[in-house]
C-alpha cells in the first residue's frame, strides 16, 4: 500500500516542500529503504521511527518499507522527517486512516518513546493575567500548585494516552476530573489519528 504525505525541509531560512511517499509491501526479509538523497541524520532516523512506533503501541511493519523523499535534489538533513515517515508507515501498513494528509504538512522529531507532544508547552501562548489567576486557583484547590510558585505562569499541558475513551476521576492521582482544569489547559492528543497532524 502507498501513503503520500507532505513535509518541509529547511534550506537556509526557507522551508521547502517535500513529498513523502511510503510503500509497504510483503517480502521474506523485512527491510527499510530510504531514497531521495537523505543525509545521515535522516537515514539514522529509520531506526528511531521503528522503535517509536512500537513504543507507542503500534506495530512496526515487518515487510519491505520504501520511503521516498522528493524532490531528490533538495537537501534533507534534519530529524524533523521522523513524524511524516512514521505516519506514512502507519497509513501504508493499514494501521491509520486519515483524509487530512492531503491538506496538511507534517513536521516533527520523535523520541524512542514516540511523544512529540512533549515539545508543545514551549510553543503554547502564555497565560493571560486572568487565565493565570484562574489556573492558579484551580491547581491550588486540588493540591497541584508547584511548591514555591505562588502564580501559574505557564499554560498547563496534559497528554493522555491514545487508548483512553474518557478521563476517569477514580484513576487520577488528585481524584478530580480533568474537566475542572481544561479551560486553560492545553490537551495534547498526538496519538489520536485524527489529531496527530
Amino acid at each position: 500500500m502507498l501513503a503520500k504525505l507532505k513535509t518541509f525541509s529547511l534550506v537556509g531560512i526557507e522551508a521547502e516542500l517535500v513529498d513523502v511517499e511510503v510503500d509497504v509491501s510483503p517480502v521474506a526479509l523485512p527491510k527499510t529503504i530510504l531514497v531521495g538523497l537523505p543525509e545521515a541524520a535522516v537515514r539514522e532516523s529509520t531506526h528511531r521511527v521503528g522503535r517509536a512506533l512500537v513504543n507507542s503501541g503500534y506495530i512496526r511493519p515487518e515487510d519491505r518499507v520504501v520511503i521516498n523523499l522528493a524532490p531528490a535534489e533538495l537537501p534533507k538533513q534534519a530529524a524533523t522527517f521522523d513524524l511524516p515517515m512514521s505516519l506514512g508507515m502507519l497509513v501504508a501498513s493499514g494501521q491509520l486512516e486519515s483524509d487530512k494528509f492531503e491538506h496538511y504538512a507534517v513536521v516533527g522529531e520523535l523520541a524512542l518513546e514516540g511523544q512529540v507532544a512533549k515539545r508543545m508547552p514551549t510553543i503554547l501562548p502564555t497565560l493571560t493575567p486572568s487565565e493565570s489567576i484562574e489556573t492558579t486557583r484551580i491547581y491550588s484547590a486540588v493540591g497541584r500548585l508547584p511548591p514555591g510558585q505562588p502564580l501559574m505562569a505557564r499554560r498547563p499541558f496534559r497528554s493522555p494516552h491514545h487508548t483512553i475513551s474518557e478521563p476517569n476521576p477514580a484513576n487520577c492521582a488528585d481524584k478530580h476530573s480533568w474537566s475542572v482544569r481544561t479551560k486553560t489547559t492545553a490537551i495534547g492528543l498526538d496519538q489520536l489519528p485524527i489529531v496527530a497532524l
